[in-house]
Formats: structure tokens, sequence, C-alpha cells
């Protein structure tokens, strides 16, 4: 059965609508400071995105990344999370979270900023040991001391591991919230500096998070890890905080105000035009 004219176009427009809703598929580039610095272990290898090794120059060129470091330690697998799907979280049951490491100057802490807008900010974790570059492992021989990963001493046996080398997290109450690191008292004046996983609740517009998800036996069964890097400045090499997630995990995307309203009003020509077309008589739709 053939389509009344008016309903063809209607469908014209609702597809070109859903085509317009974009897919937003995207990796923020990641700034590797061991070339410009020389003072800090990189978080992933650049733009790929896939942990491995630190670019050449500086103290810690050829050594592994932050977060590869940690997968190693707990023979797990990193594949990095689009950057529009990292935005909004759901903390499930027994959701925690866990300070990797840090390679920054000012204090900074671990909260959230409640929903998908709005809301106050909530410290959920304290500040992530001394200014400087640290790493806490479940042993500063993970990877062994002899392969040279420890040169600056930023890898450092932490207590925060159980006695099976597993991370012991704090607990985060269930809910929908944005991620978010805040300048701590001892390190800012008020109004205190906040960088949200949502890049429009940011000052710059830009992203401040980047996200992988770590896969392998030593995930406890059922639960699902995350590994996060954020930005506190302007250069954009995300080592700054490094944290681990357990049970929370993003909930995809945050549409386009704009697209949404396309599709809509779209939807609702098509509902005008079905309703005028069940109204006409069948001599009348004959005659057009």
């Amino acid at each position: 059965m053939s389509l009344y004219p008016g309903l063809k176009h209607a469908f014209c427009i609702l597809f070109l609508a859903a085509a317009a809703v974009p897919a937003r598929a995207s990796f923020t580039f990641i700034q590797d400071p061991g070339a410009i610095t020389g003072s800090e272990r990189c978080l992933s290898s650049g733009a790929s995105g896939n942990g491995g090794n630190c670019a050449t120059g500086g103290v810690y060129g050829g050594l592994e990344s932050m977060i590869q470091l940690f997968a190693n330690a707990e023979g797990l697998t990193l594949t990095r999370i689009d950057d529009s799907s990292d935005i909004i979280w759901t903390a499930g049951a027994d959701a925690g979270i866990f300070g990797v490491a840090r390679s920054a100057s000012r204090n900074f802490t671990l909260g959230i900023l409640p929903g998908e807008s709005g809301g106050t900010y909530t410290s959920e974790f304290g500040v992530i040991g001394a200014a400087g570059s640290v790493e806490y492992l479940p042993s500063a021989d993970v990877p062994a001391s002899g392969t040279g990963q420890n040169i600056n001493g930023d890898l450092q046996a932490s207590a925060t591991y159980d006695s099976n080398g597993l991370p012991t997290f704090t607990s985060l109450a269930p809910g929908n919230f944005r991620f978010a690191i805040q300048c701590a008292p001892s390190s800012c004046s008020a109004p205190y500096q906040t960088w949200s996983s949502l890049p429009t609740d940011n000052a710059d517009g830009k992203d401040h998070m980047v996200t992988w998800q770590l896969t392998g036996a030593s995930v406890p069964n059922g639960d699902v890890w995350y590994i996060a890097g954020f930005e506190n400045g302007t250069d954009f090499d995300f080592n700054d905080y490094v944290f681990l997630f357990q049970n929370v995990t993003p909930s995809g995307v945050v549409p386009e105000s704009g697209s949404f309203l396309f599709v809509g009003l779209s939807v609702l020509l098509l509902g005008s035009l079905v309703r005028t077309n069940r109204g006409l008589s069948p001599k009348s739709r004959n005659s057009k």
C-alpha cells in the first residue's frame, strides 16, 4: 500500500531529523608531558589513548604510563571510553572510588555534582598524596624495580590494597551524577575551582576527564571497573589525578538539545499529517 504524499514527506523529515542527531564519537587528545617537563609520568600514550609508554625525552621517556602500570599490576586490559559517554554516571550497589595516582602541585578532592545539571559539589574522596608525581600500587616492585620503572621513586606501595593486592574502595551512594574535582582550601581560596565530567559545567567549556574500562580476571565477579584521569589546569595531560571507580558506570551520551527539538517537531508534524489523512473521506483522498 502506497503512502499518501503528505506522509511520505513527513517520513522523509523524520529520517533527516534522526540523522541529524550526532553520534559524537570522539577521543579527547591527551598531551604526553614526557618531552615537556621531564618530571611527570604520562597518563597515556598520547592521542592513541591506549596506555603504553611515555614519549621519548625527559626522565620518564619510554617508561610505562600511569594507567598502564596500574593495569599491569592487576593483570587487566584497558579500553578507552568515548568521551561523549563518560559525562553522566550512575552508581549502583557496592559502588566505590579509589585513589590511584597524582601528578599535580595543587590539592584537589574528588566529588560529585548531582543529576545532569546544576547542583552543589559534594566531596567524596580526599586529596591524594602530596605535591608531585606519585602512584599507589599493591607493591612498589610491580612491575619489578629492576625494569627502571621506579626511577623517580613515584611508585609507592599502598596500605589501601588488601592482602590479595586489590583496591579497598571508599563507598559511594547510589544515584546519577557528574564526577568532578575541586581545589581544596589548602591550595585555593573561595570560590574553589571545580572541573566536571560535563564540559559545559567547566569555565572553559572543555573536557577535563578521560576514561578507560578495565577488564580481566582481577575484577571481582559481577563488578565493573573504570579508571579516569582528570585535568586540573590547561596543559591537558590528564595526569593530575587518577581514580578507579567500582560499579559506577557511564550513562551514555548527553544529547544536544537542538537535535532533540528537531526530532520532536518532526514527530509532531508526522502525527498531524496522520490525523489529517484519517479525517479525509475515501473520495477526497482519491481526488488528491
